[in-house]
């Protein structure tokens, strides 16, 4: 999170409003640049082995906690493809 410009007592009010916008403009709109820049690389990364290894193991245990709490296997999958059917209507929806 960017950090607040701290409110100055010795200045006026106005002066103060000045300092904001001088500091937003010189400071806070870069760094917001920089993080939605970021945001978006991170999209675009490709993963490697051990990340692709460990979303697979978290889909299983999410699977097998499914199953434990008195649901099929069948049924899992079948709320795991209505699932991918909705983000895919969706994607192409906000495409």
């Amino acid at each position: 999170m960017i950090s607040k410009r701290p409110y100055n007592n010795e200045f006026s009010a106005f002066k103060n409003m000045r300092l904001d916008l001088d500091d937003f403009h010189s400071r806070v709109k870069p760094q917001s640049a920089d993080i939605l820049q970021m945001d978006i690389a991170r999209r675009n990364q490709r993963t490697g082995p051990t990340r692709d290894l460990y979303l697979q193991n978290a889909a299983i245990e999410k699977k097998e906690q499914f199953i434990s709490e008195g649901g099929s296997a069948e049924q899992y999958d079948a709320q795991i493809r209505q699932n991918q059917q909705a983000a895919a209507r969706n994607e192409e929806r906000l495409s």
